[in-house]
């Protein structure tokens, strides 16, 4: 009966109240609480019914300590997650700027090695509530089975607990080289003006990390890294043969972090494919196209092949287009028009003033050649200031009264075809007869 009356109770408060406010921690703890509360003592009661009344007690008293634990567990868990979006909330209120990295990719990074950390620690306290200290009989159980030999590396026993140790020690040093990256690039390094300068050395910094990690990991494994010298002569003649193109790409990787002929949100176009770095790695890079398209490009590509970064020294990006204007019309002012015109556009760089040449006399109309630099990140915002610059170019030629040409052409027929010429004088024919009964009237009149 009390566990029916517990159940219910869980069933009419969860009913009761909307969407929005289940999803509430508190809510969802008294209802976790609702509900293993009751089922524990139900399995305690039917242990007890069918005569054991010690283990009953055991099995409840053990089963009370777990649920403790969980419920702490996942109290504390949610309480460091609000945290986390309080603190998320309050970066985010303080506003960025566009190039730095969202709080949203650090706290992500954060939250995974709390996770990690709250479990580990949950494991470890479960244990000792449990009393599976040394000398118990779980103990030398679980010792026994952790420790037996899985393999032997040169004179190195390894073991199931060297293997899980070393396992959450790189998982941990994983998840803290990510945070350490996004971190470091949005705080440490927030005072490097240079963006592409920023993104190496917080790469830097995730892989530094990366590769302590992986030599500690190897330490808890028991592996001396000694030992590792003959392994890593080994690996040297498996990349001079099968693992070549691997190598140069990382090395490849590794000059691009360096010298930096190109960085993240840098305007390049590397063989066929045109658009914005998104993300530099130590194989490859991201290159997000005007289509919105990720293509995944080798890092030896960009060293061996030519590649046009339009933002590598600076933004100011030249546009030409060509306009025509009508041979009746004053050349002189049409250049001055079209001049003023495009320097008026608030987008044309006056740092480098723009051009007017006049280059064709063509057979409709007498040519110009238009250049004006711009301040651009990305070929959407070109076409953009240069449809912007056309209209103006189009409103002023208009208020002045220069026309723009459009190509005419007379024809003249010499002579029809001979299969034609029947049909022409079959028109001619009855055209005369239409024509000459008003002839007829017109004489008759006079």
């Amino acid at each position: 009966l009390l566990v029916y009356f517990f159940i219910r109770l869980r069933t009419t408060l969860l009913s009761s109240l909307s969407p929005e406010k289940r999803n509430n921690f508190w809510v969802r703890l008294v209802a976790l609480a609702g509900f293993s509360i009751p089922l524990t003592a139900l399995s305690a009661a039917l242990v007890g019914l069918a005569g054991y009344v010690n283990l009953a007690w055991f099995v409840a008293a053990q089963l009370a300590l777990f649920l403790i634990v969980v419920l702490f567990w996942i109290m504390v868990h949610d309480l460091v997650g609000v945290l986390l979006d309080t603190w998320e909330r309050k970066l985010a209120v303080k506003g960025h700027h566009s190039h730095d990295v969202p709080a949203s990719v650090v706290m992500v990074s954060a939250k995974r090695v709390i996770d990690l950390f709250l479990f580990l620690s949950a494991l470890w306290l479960l244990a000792r509530l449990y009393g599976w200290g040394t000398g118990t009989a779980v103990s030398q159980f679980l010792k026994a089975w952790l420790t037996h030999p899985l393999f032997h590396f040169g004179a190195q026993e390894v073991n199931l607990i060297n293997l899980l140790t070393s396992l959450f020690v790189f998982l941990f040093f994983f998840y803290l080289s990510s945070l350490a990256r996004h971190s470091t690039y949005a705080w440490l390094y927030k005072n490097i003006r240079d963006r592409g300068l920023r993104n190496s050395l917080s790469v830097f910094t995730q892989y530094a990390i990366l590769v302590i990690g992986a030599l500690v990991s190897l330490n808890f494994i028991g592996i001396n890294l000694t030992s590792l010298t003959v392994f890593a002569g080994a690996l040297g003649v498996g990349i001079g043969f099968g693992l070549q193109n691997i190598a140069n790409n990382l090395i490849s990787g590794l000059i691009l972090l360096a010298e930096r002929p190109v960085r993240v949100e840098d305007w390049v176009s590397v063989g066929k494919s045109q658009g914005i770095i998104s993300r530099i790695g130590l194989r490859s890079l991201v290159l997000t196209t005007w289509d919105n398209q990720d293509v995944i490009i080798p890092n030896a590509q960009l060293i061996t092949q030519p590649v046009t970064n339009w933002t590598l020294s600076n933004n100011l990006i030249r546009t030409v287009l060509f306009v025509g204007v009508r041979y009746q019309d004053d050349p002189h002012l049409a250049k001055k028009v079209i001049l003023e015109a495009v320097a008026m556009v608030p987008e044309v760089s006056l740092e480098k003033k723009p051009q007017v040449f006049l280059t064709e006399f063509a057979d409709s109309s007498v040519n110009f050649r238009v250049h004006f630099f711009s301040d651009l990140t990305d070929q959407h915002a070109r076409f953009t200031v240069k449809s912007k610059v056309m209209f103006a170019i189009w409103d002023a030629l208009k208020e002045a009264d220069i026309g723009i040409p459009f190509p005419q052409r007379d024809i003249y027929i010499k002579e029809m075809p001979a299969e034609n010429n029947q049909g022409a004088e079959m028109v001619a024919g009855e055209a005369k007869q239409t024509i000459r009964p008003a002839n007829q009237a017109t004489s008759d009149n006079r």
